[in-house]
């Protein structure tokens, strides 16, 4: 378990065992999301762990666990403050057909990246933690188990040659066992250190068809893709 999704259950239990349950309450539940727009125009929908739920009549909240969810005893008629940093936060007030309700948050503008002025020319400050996580999968949609899986970023060099370097994905978790950072020394960088804005990568999956490649974006702060294979006929 990762320092951060020990903080995040070691906060909720805190968190619970300080709420009175009253009779007339219910349990609100629902899973926050985040709200980033991806280079295609969709928006990410990843869920967001460790954000806080507090009820502004109370003063008691929640913590969204490791796929983004959360409950908290609450009244009709409350309104709950939804945060998470890097993003704006959101209000709710609670009715009563409101059921496993989902909180999209959108990212603050502010801290997107901030806009650096370098003699004249504009560069981009960028953050930490940008990252794709790819999804390797069969027909069946299937994960393909990480040790079959070889990812490698193509480029073309200066001669006009292709040329190939290994990527390392890291494991998160079992629903996230592939994730390709930008940002630290492993990431995808370029010969002067810099993420890159765009790389195209192989994957190839043992015992399975050939390989596949897709071009892949610099995220705003995190991404998903799914890639999927079909086994080789005999």
């Amino acid at each position: 378990m990762t320092s951060r999704a020990q903080t995040v259950q070691e906060l909720q239990t805190l968190l619970y065992g300080s709420i009175p349950v009253m009779a007339d309450t219910i349990n609100f539940k629902g899973i926050v999301l985040s709200g980033d727009t991806l280079p295609d125009g969709t928006i990410s929908k990843e869920p967001l762990i460790g954000a806080t739920i507090s009820n502004r009549r109370t003063a008691l909240g929640a913590i969204s666990d490791l796929d983004g969810y959360f409950g908290l005893p609450v009244c009709i008629g409350d309104t709950l403050k939804v945060e998470y940093v890097g993003y704006e936060p959101q209000m709710i007030v609670v009715t009563e057909d409101m059921k496993n309700v989902e909180i999209t948050l959108l990212p603050a503008q502010a801290l997107l990246g901030d806009v650096v002025v370098l003699g004249g020319a504009i560069s981009v400050k960028w953050e930490e933690n940008h990252y794709l996580d790819l999804n390797v999968t069969d027909e069946k949609g299937n994960l393909i188990d990480r040790e079959d899986i070889s990812v490698e970023r193509v480029w073309i060099d200066e001669d006009g040659d292709e040329d190939f370097e290994l990527v390392s994905p890291e494991y998160f978790d079992d629903k996230h066992p592939c994730r390709i950072y930008w940002d630290y020394d492993w990431g995808l960088k370029d010969e002067d250190g810099k993420p890159l804005n765009e790389a195209t990568l192989r994957i190839e999956a043992e015992g399975y068809d050939d390989p596949i490649s897709i071009k892949v974006k610099y995220p705003k702060r995190n991404t998903k893709k799914t890639v999927k294979f079909k086994h080789k006929k005999k």
